[in-house]
């Protein structure tokens, strides 16, 4: 009876979780489908240009000073050098207001492949996904969203038929009445994409609190927590910014593990440093950052040397955007960012047709009572 009473209140707590926050989960997760087919659709550009590596490919720090040449009026963010010595260098420009440009950029020659975009639609897609278009309030109400989908996630496991029966759990019956396929698409869909689902949700709700959450992870963790950019910039004002020499570069690689420059990240505000990154298997990044004024390493991130806390964080990017098994994870994920629609589909239709019966149980025996009433 105590069981029954528990499962009646979690089935109560998920119906009305998913009722509230249903169209603002399914909106996040499908611009996260579309992030990531516009993804691809730039990869499938990236893969269609013709480069020959037959020339000496151009040293990291020339690419850079052709780069900010290109757009003298914007700063440079950030650089991506490939492995592969037939794919393009990416470049990304930042200007005030949050806009950004980007180019692919021939590694042997500096040139520009194709046009540069403005990614305007890659944009308000994360403007979407991230805050709602609300800015720094919408950024909240995404975050809480996402904390209250990692719920819903997990009620729905505990509801799932499958506990009681496996085979029942994944069966769907495309024959049978419209409630019974509803309730079957809604629990299959569901259970596998439910905790990928609330992998991502729970990690975007972190992110949009991180002033909050991270201080608690640090300290649940016992991790010590790292030092700001701002603390790690030379105080002297009328110093002016280096430049990015090939020695510098040498000297930030030198400080980190064997292996190649995979992106160079470039400081938008003037108490930022520059950071070297070099990138392993599955996204983990260590990287080497370089106070832009003096040119001492004040930073090197190492994942054998980081704190608990900070591999928790490294971990959220594969997790987040389902990076960590490659491209099957990446069709996973597209899969997954569709599902809440699915679900909000299913669910909204459940509950109206559970509503209608409700409904009819109760006229019915009213019915009767006048029936056999006195005249």
């Amino acid at each position: 009876m105590k069981t029954k009473r528990i499962r009646d209140v979690v089935f109560v707590a998920h119906r009305y979780i998913g009722l509230a926050i249903g169209i603002l989960a399914a909106t996040i997760g499908m611009t996260g489908s579309l992030l990531i087919l516009d993804e691809w659709q730039t990869s499938l550009f990236a893969g269609q240009v013709a480069i020959a590596p037959d020339q000496e490919r151009l040293a990291i720090a020339t690419l850079v000073t052709k780069a900010q040449a290109m757009f003298p009026q914007l700063t440079l963010e950030s650089l991506t050098i490939p492995k592969e010595l037939a794919k393009p260098v990416t470049a990304w420009w930042w200007a005030a207001g949050d806009k950004w440009t980007t180019a692919r950029i021939h590694p042997y020659t500096g040139a520009i492949l194709g046009s540069p975009q403005n990614n305007d639609y890659n944009d308000f897609l994360y403007d979407i996904h991230i805050n709602l278009l609300g800015g720094e309030w919408g950024a909240y109400v995404a975050g809480i969203v996402g904390l209250l989908a990692t719920i819903l996630c997990l009620t729905g496991i505990v509801l799932w038929s499958g506990w009681r029966k496996l085979a029942t759990g994944f069966k769907i019956k495309w024959n049978a009445t419209t409630k019974r396929l509803n309730y079957d698409l809604h629990k299959v869909v569901g259970i596998i994409v439910a905790i990928f689902l609330a992998m991502a949700m729970l990690t975007g709700f972190i992110w949009n609190f991180a002033t909050w959450m991270n201080p608690v992870i640090y300290a649940l963790t016992f991790s010590p927590q790292p030092p700001k950019e701002v603390e790690l910039v030379s105080k002297a004002a009328d110093k002016a910014p280096i430049q990015l020499t090939e020695a510098l570069l040498q000297k930030a690689s030198a400080a980190l593990p064997p292996g190649e420059i995979s992106s160079i990240y470039f400081p938008t505000k003037p108490e930022g440093v520059i950071r070297i990154a070099k990138e392993l298997p599955n996204q983990v990044v260590m990287s080497a950052s370089i106070d832009r004024f003096s040119g001492e390493i004040v930073k090197v991130d190492v994942p054998t040397e980081k704190s608990l806390a900070d591999r928790i964080f490294d971990s959220f990017v594969p997790i987040h955007f389902g990076t960590f098994a490659g491209l099957p994870s990446r069709i996973l994920y597209l899969f997954v960012g569709l599902s809440p629609t699915i679900l909000l589909v299913t669910g909204f239709i459940m509950w109206r047709l559970r509503k209608r019966d409700k409904s009819k149980r109760t006229i019915v025996p009213a019915e009767r009572a006048l029936d056999n009433s006195p005249p």
